[in-house]
């Protein structure tokens, strides 16, 4: 269940998958403390926390975060380095560079001190988004760097680097790094939502604003092909400001008002903040 969760949820089948991964994580509870596979259960519960946040269950996400950090502090060495850079990750997707930093330090540190390169790669990218500025950038460039001399390049995380890039004004670099990601492995499928949101919004800013509306559109479609509402919820965001900078005040609240209505929990996120704040200015 816990292998058939993870495949779904990177072909971006997110229902089917969080069954898969509820299941095995219901059937984990159920084992006698000695006979339990701890990392069967991290997995499970990790990959379901991801799950949860892109369908749009934020706070559920969160708690089944904290207890699987929990859990993975009775694993081993290697799986608890491995679950706190996906924590990292996750929280990155939540934008919470605070958090995002420190369950990448604390990753990092275990890594380092006890050999695990892969979980120190993953660790390194994430930290150095949450770092910022050059100084991130260059963390980021050198996580990258060890997937790709560890022969995992197909497993490097996607859509960092853009970002720094985007960061630091260097929008052809972003762009190029963005249809690398789009045509790159399986996990990108999870996120190709945001990955054309991403690209929509630099067209944006260069002017070519028929291009991006094209992007975010494609965004939306994907999301709602997953019933990812989370990601729903960021292109309809980007897509209503640009409606709303061209004057079409009532089509963009139209657009927005139904899925932001939707979510019932985190509101306390800056997606969710974000589109309120708009819907607010539309009114």
């Amino acid at each position: 269940h816990t292998g058939l969760g993870i495949s779904l949820a990177n072909q971006g089948q997110l229902v089917r998958s969080l069954g898969e991964l509820e299941e095995a994580i219901r059937l984990d509870a159920r084992q006698e403390p000695g006979a339990r596979n701890l990392s069967f259960g991290i997995h499970a519960r990790s990959y379901a926390a991801r799950t949860l946040f892109l369908l749009g269950h934020h706070d559920r996400a969160r708690q089944l975060l904290r207890e699987t950090i929990h859990l993975a502090g009775q694993a081993d060495p290697p799986n608890l380095a491995l679950l706190l850079a996906f924590a990292a990750s996750l929280y990155y997707r939540m934008h919470e560079p605070y958090r995002t930093r420190e369950c990448a330090d604390a990753a990092i540190a275990i890594a380092r001190e006890r050999g695990f390169p892969f979980a120190l790669a993953l660790a390194s990218t994430y930290r150095g988004w949450a770092v910022g500025g050059e100084e991130g950038l260059r963390e980021i460039e050198e996580g990258l760097a060890q997937f790709v001399a560890l022969g995992a390049a197909a497993s490097r995380p996607h859509g960092l680097l853009a970002e720094a890039y985007h960061e630091q004004g260097r929008a052809e670099d972003a762009l190029a790094e963005l249809d690398a990601a789009l045509d790159s492995g399986s996990e990108a499928r999870t996120y190709q939502a945001e990955l054309h949101r991403a690209r929509g919004e630099i067209l944006l800013e260069r002017g070519s604003v028929e291009e991006a509306g094209a992007y975010f559109r494609d965004a939306l479609d994907v999301a709602r092909q997953q019933s990812a509402r989370t990601l729903e919820l960021r292109a309809a965001t980007s897509l209503a400001r640009l409606l709303r900078d061209q004057g079409r005040h009532e089509e963009a609240r139209a657009l927005l008002r139904p899925i932001h209505d939707w979510f019932t929990e985190g509101f306390d996120t800056t997606d969710l903040q974000d589109a309120k704040a708009l819907l607010e200015e539309l009114a």
